[in-house]
């Protein structure tokens, strides 16, 4: 049996102004996982304090979205740097599920948002 991995670029280039998100553009299909990760990268204020948190949300039939998040996970800012990446595994126990990276500075945005989803299969 063979296993793929695929990475799809879910977040595109986003700035996130503080205290605010941005959505996955498509949603994830996870009936044939068997493994799933999600890898966020972004790039801050050196003022920053705070980081930026990934969440999942997930659905049965990819139209009505859950009102809480089933994870998140974050990635906290380090000091005196201004980018970072980071990747999660995570359960993928709903059918579909889609991703949001939620910036937790109430003072500084975030730029060059990037999330990645990592499929595998067999």
């Amino acid at each position: 049996m063979a296993i793929t991995k695929t990475v799809t670029r879910i977040i595109t280039n986003s700035t996130i102004g503080a205290s605010s998100y941005a959505d996955s553009t498509t949603f994830i299909d996870t009936a044939d996982c068997i493994g799933f990760g999600v890898e966020g990268i972004c790039t801050y204020s050196t003022a920053a304090t705070q980081g930026l948190r990934l969440q999942a949300f997930g659905s049965y039939d990819s139209t009505g979205w859950d009102d809480s998040p089933f994870w998140q996970a974050d990635m906290p800012f380090a000091a005196a740097t201004s980018s970072q990446g980071k990747t999660f595994g995570f359960p993928f126990d709903p059918k579909y599920v889609k991703i949001r990276a939620l910036n937790l500075s109430t003072a500084n945005s975030v730029s060059a948002v990037d999330v990645y989803s990592h499929v595998q299969t067999a």
